[in-house]
């Protein structure tokens, strides 16, 4: 039987009810796995272990499989969750749900899927993603209204102190805070620290959310507590979603090039050293899935080098995403000097200068940032 994908939702929502509920569908994966059973409490991220309160699921989780992730916003049923943790598309997860549960959809009927949507609804995990959303949203609201542009603060100190020298005049995506609020866990006192914000937008260029780096409440360099960058909770999927530090640059034909790199300090000592415009991913992970408007027909992806290869990695196949959307990209990795497994952009730019980076773009496409770029 062929059906809509609304359609589809409800009939693979009735298996799943007819399966043993979430709990069986879900248990096939193990991170999700061993977070169903620490139930609603915050916790650590099932899919890469990152973080102490970094997900947690919706009180009603067992009938709906419901959760919320920090980075990612609410995902109100175990398709969402599915979906995401796979990452996969919605219809890729229906069809991984119904293997899961014998690869038979046919045996719900009409009436087995009215009653799932019927008991759906009815559940609160829709409510609770709601509170979550307006929570959200007044939080980004009264921490952007308490911010004040980067220029002359300790956020730019902090820049300085990394090697970066650019004009941060027009860096409107970027600012302070003179006092975020920190939360080592949920049995520590709350902490404030100044920061540097940055906001975070999807390809449309609508805000999501904001970039924190917690700094020291004196000197300029990151405060010294476990998670000295977050973001706040989004108030829709941040994935796809990138620091735009700026505009593409057009260069010619219709043609557009943008770079990308993970990190703030990465992209702007990228950008001085090769006058690159810059996006910004805000992890590995989501630095590959970082959405380009249709007429950035050139990305650069500046990639970290680090044990695990997890940047190297997620370089790669953002590479191989961006070709096939039929965009040319191009992979530029740090020499890593003889010993040393680590090593990113910033760190090229403050050892080597200008030196440590290969031309990128022709001079008349270069920014301007306010430093004189050598040959």
């Amino acid at each position: 039987m062929n059906y809509n994908n609304f359609d589809k939702i409800n009939h693979v929502k009735a298996l799943v009810d007819q399966s043993g509920g979430w709990e069986s569908v879900l248990s096939n994966y193990h991170g999700l796995a061993q977070s169903f059973e620490k139930g609603t409490r915050q916790q650590p991220c099932p899919l890469t272990g990152g973080g102490r309160t970094k997900f947690r699921w919706f009180r009603d989780y067992r009938d709906t499989g419901g959760a919320y992730h920090n980075d990612v916003g609410p995902l109100p049923d175990g398709i969402s969750v599915v979906s995401w943790y796979v990452g996969c598309s919605v219809s890729q997860a229906l069809d991984e749900i119904i293997r899961i549960c014998g690869g038979d959809l046919s045996r719900v009927t009409e009436s087995d899927a009215a009653k799932a949507q019927r008991k759906h609804t009815q559940q609160s995990a829709y409510k609770t993603s709601e509170e979550a959303l307006a929570k959200a949203k007044k939080v980004l609201r009264n921490n952007k209204a308490q911010a004040k542009p980067i220029l002359n603060t300790h956020a730019q100190d902090y820049l300085r102190n990394r090697g970066i020298n650019s004009d941060l005049t027009n860096m409107s995506d970027l600012g302070f805070h003179p006092k975020l609020a920190y939360k080592e866990s949920d049995e520590t006192n709350w902490q404030h620290f100044p920061g540097m914000l940055a906001m975070v937008r999807d390809v449309n260029g609508k805000p999501v959310t904001m970039h924190r780096t917690f700094l020291d409440t004196k000197l300029p360099v990151k405060a010294d507590i476990m998670r000295s960058k977050m973001i706040f909770a989004p108030i829709s999927d941040v994935r796809g979603c990138s620091i735009q530090l700026d505009q593409p640059i057009d260069v010619g034909f219709g043609e557009k090039v943008i770079g990308i790199a993970e990190g703030i300090e990465n992209a702007l000592s990228v950008r001085e050293a090769t006058g690159t415009p810059m996006w910004v991913g805000i992890s590995d992970r989501l630095m590959e899935a970082v959405k380009f408007p249709d007429d950035v027909t050139f990305v650069l992806i500046w990639a970290d080098i680090e044990p695990s290869g997890a940047g190297l990695a997620a370089a790669k196949r953002l590479k191989e995403r961006l070709e096939k959307e039929g965009r040319n990209a191009e992979i530029f990795v740090p020499n890593c000097p003889e010993g040393v497994d680590k090593i990113d952009w910033n760190d090229v730019y403050q050892s080597k200068g200008f030196d440590g980076f290969p031309p990128a773009l022709r001079p008349e496409f270069q920014l301007d940032t306010g430093v004189v770029i050598h040959d």
